[in-house]
């Protein structure tokens, strides 16, 4: 009993996922002002879903990628490509790049935009002509 308070603390923890910044700052703006002081946030995690045409770009680049080197290979051992035998996609996690921000309570909370990669990778096995 050195000095411990005698009682019992009860803590919770959520995830909530908010469809913009502007709507996820004010939801911590809210919760900052409604609870103040005993406001704890473990940490903010920004992750944004790539569009279907910028996942189509970086597949299309992985693919090319893939063939000039495919071609380069066979090149120097002296044969070309023949068929394609098999391609697999890889891509990372979403979000993988995510940022995170803390907040202080009673601070205004702003939540900022960045920038946003978008990878994804491809196996292709040719065959040798």
């Amino acid at each position: 009993d050195h000095g411990r308070q005698q009682g019992y603390e009860a803590r919770h923890s959520l995830e909530v996922r908010c469809a913009g910044l502007d709507a996820a700052a004010a939801l911590l703006q809210a919760l900052a002002d409604e609870v103040g002081d005993r406001l704890t946030v473990d940490g903010v995690s920004l992750a944004a879903t790539p569009e279907a045409e910028h996942l189509t770009a970086a597949r299309e680049a992985a693919y090319g990628d893939a063939r000039a080197r495919a071609e380069h290979l066979a090149e120097l051992a002296g044969s070309s490509l023949g068929g394609v035998v098999a391609v697999a996609e890889g891509s990372s996690a979403p979000g993988a790049s995510g940022r995170e921000a803390l907040m202080a309570a009673k601070a205004d909370v702003g939540l900022e935009g960045g920038t946003d990669v978008v990878t994804t990778s491809v196996t292709v096995t040719w065959e040798l002509g």
